[in-house]
């Protein structure tokens, strides 16, 4: 039997024989619009339809059901948001010629007028226990023309930048009372911490505003201070001068502005490579800081992913490159020869490296630009944080993978960012009737059959 979801995905796009259409009381019915599809689950399932019944153009909603005694098994009859009914659409009509219902709307059955092909395709679909459900339909880019991948892959980039993204940037703009300097700030230092240590960062930033950076850039090293002191790592006795330095410069501000330090049980280190260690992480944003206040800014003026490189050159302190960790030389860091990514023990972190930079532009500045041009209504913002997007290499991990092997490549990461969307908020809750890939597969069905 059909789902209701599907009768609604057909009656929208009207996926069915509609001329010589009747009521099941023998009314000719001209369907003018189907009406907006109500999907917050009150009230009918189609609002503000025009529909010419007989001679009279009714203008209201429409209820679809599979079968027409749905309506009481839904409980309908006493419902007020079904007052303005002025069709109800069925699948099978099964209720007595006589019955009230029948008497009270008018109702048209589709029972005959529905491909089964279409039917057959959605029904297989949802009965898959693989993610992508259409994988079997999709032997390549070709089962779907390109122009409908490209749109709908820019789609999906904006939704996951409106939804994922957007969430967080309103917070902050909410709470910083919209300075995009500080969110810019907040949502950069939430980048360095990755996956493991996001949530840190963003804790450290909100409790070091960047005015304490501001205010005391004559003082050397004390944008690190103020970061490393924040995050509860500058606590014990230190054998290295630089970490005995950031102490003492630490315990002067922290008595200056009365800061309170994180808990730093909080960081995360296990199963983290050395180069992601809070500590290095921390050293880089620190050098990203004491080099500009406004980022933003800066952001707002480049061109080219290039241009947010350069930005994002900074050098780091000479002692980060022979340590990960404070007080402990790199070498002691692995306890031989090699470290587990082949880097060399002699030389740590110098610099902020290029999938760094690509990270910090995929997850704070090319969202925060596009969302700037959103709310300003700045089109050319929003189509240069796109074409950012577009100039970056594709992500690597399972996901992307996935899509590859069903021969769905990620070209550059405006195709992952999508592409991780597209799994996460469509294929994994079975949303194939609002996929634009899924509705294309579905109205072939139609066509062919």
């Amino acid at each position: 039997m059909i789902s209701e979801k599907l009768l609604h995905f057909i009656w929208l796009y009207r996926y069915f024989q509609h001329q010589s259409l009747h009521t099941v009381q023998g009314e000719v019915v001209e369907i003018l619009h189907p009406g907006i599809w109500n999907q917050d689950g009150q009230g009918p399932d189609f609002q503000e339809a025009r529909i010419r019944i007989g001679s009279t153009l009714w203008v209201g909603d429409v209820e679809i059901h599979v079968r027409s005694s749905d309506w009481y098994r839904h409980q309908h009859a006493a419902d007020v948001h079904y007052q303005k009914l002025i069709l109800h659409v069925v699948y099978e009509q099964d209720l007595a010629d006589e019955d009230s219902l029948l008497q009270r709307f008018s109702c048209v059955e589709l029972k005959g007028r529905i491909s089964r092909s279409m039917i057959r395709q959605y029904e297989a679909w949802m009965q898959q226990l693989q993610p992508v459900v259409c994988a079997g339909s999709l032997t390549g880019p070709a089962d779907v023309p390109q122009l409908i991948w490209t749109s709908w892959k820019e789609r999906l980039l904006a939704e996951r930048w409106e939804e994922d993204k957007g969430r967080r940037i309103r917070q902050w703009l909410h709470h910083t009372q919209e300075d995009w300097e500080e969110v810019a700030y907040i949502l950069t230092a939430r980048s360095f911490g990755m996956n493991r240590n996001a949530d840190m960062f963003e804790a450290l930033a909100v409790h070091t505003p960047r005015r304490l950076f501001a205010r005391n850039r004559h003082i050397p090293g004390a944008t690190a201070a103020l970061l490393f002191g924040q995050a509860g790592l500058l606590r014990g006795r230190f054998r290295d001068d630089y970490p005995r330095y950031l102490q003492q410069l630490y315990a002067a501000l922290q008595y200056k502005y009365r800061l309170h330090p994180l808990d730093p049980s909080g960081w995360q280190w296990k199963r983290l490579r050395p180069a992601n260690f809070p500590t290095i992480r921390l050293a880089q944003l620190a050098a990203l800081m004491e080099q500009s206040v406004h980022l933003f800014s800066r952001w707002l003026e480049a061109s080219t992913v290039e241009d947010l490189r350069s930005l994002l050159q900074v050098k780091l302190p000479d002692y980060w490159q022979q340590h990960y960790r404070f007080d402990v030389p790199v070498e002691q860091t692995f306890g031989h020869h090699d470290s587990p990514s082949g880097r060399s023990l002699t030389s740590a972190i110098s610099a902020i490296g290029k999938d760094m930079m690509d990270h910090l532009i995929l997850n704070a500045i090319a969202p925060l630009v596009w969302w700037y041009g959103k709310l300003r209504l700045r089109d050319d913002l929003q189509q240069k944080a796109m074409d950012w997007m577009q100039a970056l290499p594709p992500e690597h991990n399972q996901i992307i993978r996935m899509w590859k092997q069903h021969a769905i490549p990620a070209l550059h990461a405006a195709d992952s960012q999508a592409l991780y969307q597209l799994y996460q908020q469509y294929c994994l809750h079975r949303r194939c009737l609002t996929c634009a890939i899924g509705h294309h597969l579905l109205r072939k069905a139609y066509a062919t059959s």
